[in-house]
């Protein structure tokens, strides 16, 4: 037997045998285990290289059948786990708690105004003089010198009415200057005026303030009206008012005494072409108080009050923005602010600076006429006008243009008519009203 046959031999008795093993289960033994080993005794790696030189015809092999590899034995992956996402915690649902709809606060109620009780007392003066203190407080800065004028030019027609009236008057001076206690400082700005400075009623003569018994007394006081120019750019007559009604300088001793009467009619006027300054803080309302309060502490129940006259530049325009005080003295400030927020604290009446107002005067002359004899200012404004009560000697007084009273709101006075008024002289008379 050749080698060819021969492996053909042993080959088909490998594949029987394993056939056979594979059969036999009950054996144990794993038929790719032996028929490996069988195929790979069979089967060398390196087959003999044949001998070229044989000239034998063999028989053709027949080709060999590689035995069935055997199977793969199928591992089925466990599966792995589809991970499963744990189940979403369910979304809390979240109830919006609505937002309450913005309610407008219900309007406060418009506070209730309660009215107040107004007094005023007036002990009536017998059957003597009326009587009027004037203050005139007349701008010393330097655009003044025609205004001075025409304010000298029109006081014989002003001091004629007093004279008329049989009023008994008292007429004191004081500029718009308060910078400065200084005696030299005043006497280069008022070098014709005996021992002037600040709060110092101003004259040329050894008289302080002129009455009805002055001498040349329209003279007199044209002179003392020209006060010059050469004052303070920083005008204040209010200020300057109130350092002449000072206790210090008014009372016994100071300066200024005897000029105001307890039963006299307290009459201020103010002539300047500029706003009032205001250099200690105080401001516009504190500084009008402060007068008020002046005016309430000389002036008691047997004065016939106060009232106030504005000669002012009225024809100035408004600034666009709100004035603040102090003023910048660079600047010239035309626009009397402060002095028409005083006319309305007051009640009174203002006229314009900037033209002849020798008739104004004239009207601010007359009016004082009156009120210095039948007139009687009071300190509050009533609210509404119908509450006033007037009274003389505890008698109603009624209202009437004849012979009981009429009330004036252009200067919020009670003036008496007739038989009202020829029954005052020596009594007293009472005002009540709400305000």
């Amino acid at each position: 037997m050749d080698r060819s046959t021969f492996k053909v031999f042993l080959l088909s008795a490998s594949v029987f045998a394993t056939l056979g093993l594979s059969a036999c289960n009950d054996t144990g033994f794993s038929v790719s285990d032996l028929g490996q080993k069988e195929l790979d005794k069979l089967n060398p790696k390196a087959s003999p290289t044949p001998d070229p030189t044989h000239t034998s015809n063999p028989q053709p092999s027949p080709t060999p059948t590689n035995p069935a590899p055997s199977p793969t034995p199928t591992v089925t992956p466990k599966p792995s786990p589809t991970p499963t996402n744990p189940a979403p915690s369910p979304t809390p649902t979240v109830t919006a708690t609505p937002s309450p709809t913005p309610t407008s606060p219900a309007p406060s109620p418009t506070p209730t105004v309660v009215p107040k009780a107004g007094a005023d007392k007036f002990n009536v003066p017998a059957l003597d003089s009326p009587k009027v203190d004037m203050l005139f407080c007349i701008d010393n800065s330097g655009s003044m010198a025609d205004k001075q004028q025409v304010l000298a030019d029109s006081m014989s027609t002003f001091i004629g009415l007093f004279v008329a009236g049989g009023v008994d008057y008292h007429i004191g001076v004081v500029t718009t200057d308060t910078d400065s206690t200084d005696a030299k400082y005043w006497s280069n700005r008022l070098p014709n005026y005996v021992t002037p400075n600040r709060g110092r009623l101003l004259s040329r003569y050894t008289e302080k303030f002129l009455s009805k018994n002055s001498s040349s007394v329209v003279d007199k006081m044209k002179a003392n009206a020209k006060v010059g120019t050469s004052g303070s750019g920083s005008e204040q007559c209010f200020n300057s008012m109130l350092y002449a009604l000072d206790d210090s300088i008014l009372g016994v001793g100071g300066f200024n005494e005897g000029f105001v009467r307890d039963d006299a009619l307290l009459s201020m006027i103010v002539v300047s072409d500029e706003d009032e300054d205001i250099r200690n803080g105080e401001g516009v309302a504190g500084r009008i108080d402060r007068m008020k309060k002046r005016i309430s502490a000389i002036k008691g129940p047997n004065s016939r009050g106060f009232s106030f006259d504005f000669v002012i530049n009225k024809t100035a325009s408004k600034p666009g923005s709100p004035v603040t005080y102090p003023l910048d003295n660079s600047n010239i400030h035309p626009y009397p602010n402060f002095y028409f927020a005083a006319a309305d604290a007051f009640v009174s009446k203002t006229y314009d600076v900037l033209k002849n107002f020798g008739s104004d005067l004239a009207k601010i002359g007359s009016d004082i006429v009156v009120a210095s004899t039948s007139q009687f200012k009071l300190s509050n404004k009533p609210n509404p006008a119908s509450s006033i009560v007037v009274k003389l000697d505890g008698k109603l007084v009624a209202a009437d243009p004849v012979n009981g009273y009429v009330y004036d709101a252009s200067n919020n006075s009670i003036t008496l008519k007739g038989d009202a008024l020829a029954a005052s002289p020596g009594g007293v008379l009472t005002i009540d009203y709400l305000y």
